[in-house]
């Protein structure tokens, strides 16, 4: 029973989600998605430039994505 539980732990069954440090891997830019630069350019450009940057959106527009 023990060997059967290690092996599902080490094949990731139990995590529902990607660890912080792996969600890299797994990130497709919205830009690349909709085919354009008008949103996470624009917004590397203006956080890079250490300002401050508020989303405004409906809901389920994308925010908590972003």
């Amino acid at each position: 029973m023990r060997r059967a539980l290690r092996e599902i732990h080490d094949r990731d069954a139990f995590r529902h989600s990607p660890v912080y440090g792996d969600l890299a891997r797994y990130h497709v830019a919205f830009d690349d998605l909709v085919g354009g630069q008008a949103v996470e350019s624009t917004l590397r450009h203006w956080t890079a430039r250490r300002g401050k940057v508020a989303l405004i959106a409906h809901s389920g527009g994308g925010k908590s994505s972003t």
